[in-house]
């Protein structure tokens, strides 16, 4: 499971670790939590939450649009049923491609460590396009069905969180479902291995 802006210490939500206490929740017994915007009192970032042990951790911080807070992302390498996969939890900048393309970039070096299948899910903050159709061949990844408008934001009408998979995994089932949790909606997905 890949959370973004999940408090880690935060008044607004009590100073309630959220991504540790959903994992208790959901009796989940990994969590991997990513700092990326330190404020007084108000810090958050991206996170995964796994019931396999998640090894290879990595956590990146980059810098966004002024004066908003740093995005970033988590990264961590499972292993289900002897398979290694390397999964990713990303938020982008919501206003500034230059710099979504510096966060892809950073993301990209980090992944060329691992040589085993890859998803990457997270609020990318843009739509399908030519700008996120580029990000998917730099990452090596590819969307469900990208030109159906499955809206994530409901304020803005848009499709704005991915599931993205490599050319090894392919989507049995994919849905959006409605939470109060967040302004976004939440995204599910169900993968296969393809045979080589």
């Amino acid at each position: 499971m890949a959370l973004q802006e999940a408090d880690v210490e935060a008044w607004w939500s009590g100073n309630v670790p959220q991504s540790s206490y959903l994992a208790t929740l959901l009796s989940m017994s990994h969590v991997v939590e990513g700092e990326h915007s330190h404020r007084k009192r108000l810090n958050y970032g991206t996170s995964l939450i796994s019931q396999v042990e998640m090894v290879e951790i990595n956590s990146q911080s980059t810098p966004s649009t002024f004066p908003l807070p740093s995005k970033g992302f988590v990264i961590a390498k499972v292993e289900v049923e002897d398979q290694s996969y390397v999964v990713v939890s990303i938020h982008l900048d919501p206003i500034r491609a230059s710099i979504r393309d510096t966060q892809i970039d950073t993301l990209v070096e980090e992944l060329s460590t691992f040589d085993v299948p890859r998803i990457v899910m997270g609020d990318f903050n843009i739509q399908w396009g030519a700008e996120l159709d580029a990000y998917c061949s730099k990452l090596e990844v590819r969307p469900y069905d990208p030109l159906n408008n499955h809206v994530t934001f409901p304020k803005l009408n848009r499709r704005l969180d991915w599931i993205l998979v490599s050319e090894e995994l392919d989507f049995v089932e994919y849905q959006t479902h409605d939470v109060a949790l967040s302004d976004h909606k939440l995204l599910s997905a169900t993968l296969v291995v393809l045979d080589n």
